[in-house]
C-alpha cells in the first residue's frame, strides 16, 4: 500500500487512520513507521473522534474504514475532502458492492481496498 502512496505523486509524511479495529491500526503502524519520513498523525476509532480532531487534522493521506460503528463513513469522507481537499483518501472495505466503489470514486478517494 505504501508503494502506491509514493507512486501517486503525493508528498506523504503524515498519515491519518480512521478504523474501529485496533488490530488494523496496529498492523498499519509498523508499515508507516518503517517508511522514511512518514508517521501516523492520528488514529481515531470512529466518526465522532474524527470530527473532534478536525482542528488538528494536518494529514497528507487518510486511510478510512468504510464500516464505522457510529456513523456513515461516506459522509465522513465528504467532510474530510471539504476540510482538506489536498488530502488523499484511501478506503478500506469489507463490502464487495459496486455501489460503494462508485460512491468512493465520486468522493475523490485515491483507492478502495476490498
Amino acid at each position: 500500500m505504501l508503494s502506491i502512496l509514493s507512486v501517486s505523486g503525493l508528498k506523504v509524511q503524515n498519515i491519518f487512520i480512521v478504523d474501529d479495529h485496533k488490530l488494523v491500526r496496529q498492523g498499519l503502524r509498523p508499515l508507516v513507521d518503517g517508511e522514511a519520513g512518514m508517521h501516523i498523525g492520528g488514529e481515531p476509532a470512529n466518526v465522532y473522534d474524527t470530527l473532534n480532531m478536525r482542528s488538528t487534522l494536518t494529514a497528507d493521506v487518510a486511510i478510512v474504514d468504510l464500516s464505522l460503528p457510529d456513523g456513515n463513513a461516506l459522509d465522513l469522507i465528504k467532510k474530510l475532502h471539504v476540510w482538506r481537499p489536498q488530502m488523499g483518501i484511501i478506503v478500506l472495505s469489507m463490502h464487495d458492492d459496486e455501489l460503494y466503489t462508485a460512491s468512493c470514486i465520486q468522493l475523490c478517494c485515491a483507492r478502495l481496498y476490498q
